[in-house]
């Protein structure tokens, strides 16, 4: 009974499974352990016989043994080199078709980089200024915006008087105000003789039609002094939130019913500086904008503030007889281009990379002083075209995929966290040393896979050749 019960059972499809499983691995296992010891005997019996025959057989075996251990080297390079081809072509698939997830860490280290490495001029920028008006300048006036016209043209004949070279107003005039006060600013520009640059808008703000012919009038009244666009270019929104933050410069769209010429080159055409080309357009991840601004660093190497900056101080709306400018700060606009903008709490601030550090937002007036002194150094920073950053991405997945699989007894995530401060590194470097911008998302993803690749992937073929489901470790 007992015979007949252990056949039974021994018969089932489920048992005789399992019996076979446990005989494979038996036999995996201690087949393997028969084949080694056997190979090691062999080579010590090899080694030990004295007769010419074995010696021979063995010194004619060993060149045919060097052949298949290059051909393996050169099969095992040719497949991490097409993995690593892989991953960098998967990653700039990726990072093109604007799908979420690469867009942070790019703007993150983009940030970081012009915070802790933006050039400093020796001394403050001697031919830049920007003359602010605050809420405390305009205390004294029924309204905000616009800001009284009044006010302007006392500022705009007091820096003509002493002797500024350019002025520039960063403002708008796309509606009217009291007709004497704007009559009054159109007069003090005229008089300016081709000093004063206006800052102007288009199509592209939104703004109603009525707004621009606005615009065109006051122009006309003004005399038609030179004119510059006052636009920044940003991302495009793709599938997560816009980036807010500038950082490109406008980039000529080739629409004649748009103003093509930029603020900052529209003044430093009247300061008589050439303009120079600061880059193409960029083609970013989701969107084409216009090149990189090389901003500079907030402070000189000496302490003072890179772009001299002067607030309006207090005024009553009718007292006309102090100036607006106390006279030693007038002398101290000389000769220079001076910006006139707002510089109010809740009004024309931006944010820039140097927002990521205590999240202050920069005036207008101040992000077209970084411009317009870029325009004139002709400083650049480029990035990289999709051809070279292909070639990256291979490197780093080749590098990532040896690592990888060569310490894959240690762990991956050491190797991980040391082939990022590399990447770090040379991202620094190449941008403060050459003015490169290497792409951080792509460059870090590449590690990343690669190296998870390299220290699973042998795991992984077992696994799948065995019908498991692949882990991670």
């Amino acid at each position: 009974m007992v015979l007949s019960q252990f056949k039974a059972d021994c018969c089932q499809p489920t048992r005789m499974r399992e019996a076979l499983v446990i005989s494979r691995t038996l036999w995996l296992r201690y087949a393997g352990r028969v084949r080694a010891i056997g190979v090691a005997a062999a080579m010590d019996i090899g080694e030990q016989t004295q007769g010419g025959g074995t010696v021979a057989a063995h010194a004619a075996a060993e060149p045919g043994h060097r052949g298949q251990a290059a051909g393996r080297l050169v099969a095992q390079f040719l497949v991490v080199l097409a993995l690593a081809a892989a991953i960098a072509v998967a990653l700039l698939g990726w990072a093109r078709s604007g799908l979420p997830g690469l867009e942070a860490p790019d703007r993150y280290f983009y940030d970081l980089r012009h915070v802790w490495l933006a050039r400093s001029p020796a001394t403050a920028r001697p031919e830049l200024a920007v003359v602010s008006l605050t809420d405390r300048s305009i205390a004294g006036y029924p309204a905000i915006q616009p800001i009284d016209r009044g006010l302007l043209a006392r500022l705009v004949t007091e820096l003509t008087v002493g002797g500024a070279r350019v002025i520039g107003l960063d403002l708008r005039f796309d509606r009217a105000t009291e007709p004497a006060k704007d009559a009054a600013l159109a007069a003090a520009i005229r008089a300016a003789g081709g000093r004063v640059v206006v800052g102007v808008i288009d199509a592209r703000s939104g703004a109603p039609e009525n707004a621009l012919a606005f615009q065109r009038e006051f122009l006309a009244l003004a005399g038609n002094p030179r004119t510059g666009h006052l636009y920044f270019d940003r991302k495009k929104q793709g599938f997560g939130q816009p980036d807010l933050a500038v950082r490109f410069i406008a980039r000529r769209t080739g629409n004649s019913a748009e103003v093509q010429t930029s603020f900052g080159e529209a003044l430093l055409e009247a300061f008589g500086a050439t303009v120079h080309d600061v880059g193409q357009s960029v083609v970013a991840k989701n969107g084409e904008v216009g090149p990189h601004i090389a901003w500079l660093a907030p402070k000189a190497a000496d302490g003072s503030d890179t772009f001299t900056r002067i607030e309006v101080p207090p005024s009553a709306a009718g007292s006309a007889t102090e100036p607006l400018i106390p006279k030693p700060l007038q002398a101290v606009l000389a000769d220079r281009i001076v910006i006139v903008g707002g510089a109010f709490q809740d009004f024309d601030r931006h944010l820039t990379p140097f927002s990521a550090w205590d999240g202050a937002r920069m005036t207008a007036a101040e992000v077209h002083a970084h411009i317009t002194a870029q325009l004139k150094d002709g400083r650049r920073l480029t990035g990289l075209e999709w051809r070279q950053e292909a070639v990256l991405l291979g490197a780093i997945a080749f590098v990532g995929l040896v690592l990888g699989y060569r310490r894959r007894m240690q762990g991956g995530l050491g190797d991980y966290a040391l082939l990022t401060i590399i990447l770090v590194l040379v991202g620094g470097a190449a941008f403060s040393l050459y003015g490169v911008i290497l792409p951080s998302d792509t460059m870090f993803y590449a590690a990343l896979a690669s190296i998870v690749i390299g220290h699973n992937g042998l795991r992984w073929t077992r696994s799948i050749l065995r019908g498991r489901m692949p882990r991670v470790r």
